[in-house]
């Protein structure tokens, strides 16, 4: 199965000039735990993640820093005709929950592809994926 056949197109996207505090307002709101950052026409640009904002509110004035100052800027990406399995072996390998899913020229954002979204469509992924689980609860003490 292709990517482009589960990803969620219906972006939720923030850009690098709004403020922490305005991107964890978009994540309670939506109920997601990252976000696309993105400049005109969905041109990507990073990605933010709660553990993103976390860090940051931790910092004295964290909370007015603006998203491009605490965004990951090196963004792994895949393209919608990527299969199932090639987005969960970028995730195991860079232990990612997430994936934007980029155009053919890999600059401008289509859609995101969770590891919920791959679990929910190939069954035979679920052992798979559950490594990245496991790993991450362990780094971070079990939560």
């Amino acid at each position: 199965m292709k990517i482009k056949e589960i990803m969620n197109s219906e972006l939720v996207t923030i850009t690098p000039d709004k403020s922490v505090t305005d991107a964890a307002k978009k994540m309670i709101k939506y109920g997601i735990s990252g976000l696309v950052v993105t400049k005109s026409g969905f041109e990507l640009v990073g990605i933010v993640t709660e553990k993103d904002l976390l860090k940051a509110f931790l910092k004295k004035n964290g909370s007015d820093k603006n998203i491009s100052e605490v965004m990951t800027k090196k963004i792994i990406t895949v393209k919608g005709n990527d299969t199932l399995e090639d987005a969960a072996k970028i995730m195991i390998k860079n232990h990612i929950k997430r994936l934007p899913v980029t155009d053919k020229t890999g600059e401008t954002c289509i859609g995101i592809v969770t590891a919920t979204d791959l679990m929910r469509y190939e069954d035979q992924l679920v052992e798979k994926l559950s490594v990245l689980f496991l790993t991450q609860q362990n780094t971070v003490g079990g939560g």
